[in-house]
């Protein structure tokens, strides 16, 4: 035992034996520890994939999804959150804005829980939305985009001079979306081409209220691209004309507001209106023409409750 001993110290003793031992294992390291990387790098992952183009907002279907094995080396390079878990694809919807090509991989970012909806929007307190018709002319060939900024100018004729005026009534006014006649937006990221017919903006209440007065008079509203950019919240849909505020004012009544319901009145009303233009209806306690209300005053129709005016009779009525 005392031999064994001896000739192990003797030999961990020479220098040269030592090296010789640390090299050795050190090769064993690398060698081991470059293989577990390699094999780990080249390891295939299995992976889902679209096997058709995908449409914004569309409910995904297993059978729109195929898989294939991508080296993990290869997945963590790539920008964007993949999604490896085909579970967490079917009957999930692809986001607005978001055309999933044929071939591509699933991101995080383009697929949602819910089906997306921008035909509704919150609009924050204060302001409200106002919806322009256009087409590719009054968009300016398609180049009014959503979360820009337009200018409203106003136009009319003086009813004592007959003399046109026209300027700029409101500026910084937030685009929201610009949809085609079906409600679909017109710069989502698809491969069909759409045409304009309605932009929907933000403006301020007391603003709105003076752009559907101006509506109901006959004015024109006319959207103009703003080239500002960066746009503060507190500079957003700001009244630069008081004249033409007050000329409009001056034309026009409001209703009381009662707690429940507050209209606005630019002369008489023909229809329901929550911001453009909307003809061939009916409201409840207000005024109309050729049409019904309850508890309110026409002219040339029927009333419950109130006053009825035909040419310039006037007789009231009790129920």
């Amino acid at each position: 035992m005392n031999s064994t001993q001896m000739k192990l110290k003797k030999f961990l003793g020479n220098r040269n034996t030592v090296t010789i031992l640390c090299a050795i294992i050190g090769i064993v390291v690398l060698y081991v520890g470059y293989t577990v990387r390699v094999n780990s790098a080249i390891e295939p992952v299995t992976v889902p994939y679209a096997n058709t183009n995908i449409q914004p907002r569309t409910k995904i279907t297993e059978d729109m999804i195929s898989t294939m094995q991508i080296a993990k080396a290869a997945l963590d390079k790539m920008e964007g959150s993949v999604i490896t878990d085909k579970k967490k694809i079917i009957n999930k919807f692809s986001a607005t804005n978001t055309l999933i090509p044929e071939g591509s991989l699933f991101y995080e970012s383009a697929v949602v829980d819910k089906r997306p909806n921008e035909a509704v929007y919150q609009a924050p307190k204060g302001f409200s939305l106002y919806y322009f018709t256009v087409n590719m002319g009054t968009s300016y060939v398609n180049t009014i985009l959503p979360n820009t900024y337009v200018d409203i100018y106003l136009g009319l004729n003086d009813e004592t001079t007959s003399l046109p005026y026209v300027g700029k009534y409101i500026e910084n006014v937030k685009v929201l979306a610009v949809k085609t006649s079906d409600g679909l937006d017109v710069f989502e990221d698809s491969d069909t081409t759409r045409v304009p017919a309605y932009i929907i903006v933000e403006v301020r209440d007391d603003e709105f209220k003076s752009m559907l007065k101006a509506s109901r008079l006959g004015y024109s509203l006319t959207l103009v691209p703003n080239k500002n950019e960066n746009v503060d919240v507190e500079d957003e849909a700001l009244m630069v004309s008081d004249q033409a505020d007050n000329y409009i004012t001056s034309h026009s009544e409001e209703f009381e507001y009662s707690g429940e319901k507050e209209q606005t009145q630019a002369g008489s009303l023909s229809g329901n209106d929550n911001g453009g233009t909307t003809t061939d209806g009916g409201t409840n306690g207000g005024t109309t023409t050729g049409g019904k209300t309850n508890g309110g005053t026409t002219s040339g129709g029927t009333t419950k409750g109130g006053t009825e005016s035909n040419g310039n009779n006037t007789n009231t009525k009790k129920n």
